[in-house]
């Protein structure tokens, strides 16, 4: 894993983190996530946005779920 690769996946998990853990422990749509993060729903969808756009996160038909690469990030 390259150094600005490296950058991009610590500042997920510092900023996004709650998000991918509760997509992890199964909730699966924006507003479940919302509650389960203490977060915005807005705050949540710009999340999953940056998330999505780098590869941590799919969408299936409004809702969502981890890539492996999202679950290999949890990991680290």
């Amino acid at each position: 894993m390259s150094g600005p690769r490296v950058a991009e996946l610590l500042n997920h998990l510092a900023h996004r983190g709650d998000v991918l853990k509760s997509l992890e422990e199964g909730h699966s749509d924006s507003r479940e996530i919302a509650n389960k993060a203490d977060k915005s729903r807005s705050s949540v969808d710009r999340d999953i946005r940056l998330l999505k756009d780098d590869g941590y996160v799919k969408e299936y038909v409004g809702d969502y779920q981890l890539t492996q690469f999202g679950r290999f990030a949890l990991q680290v």
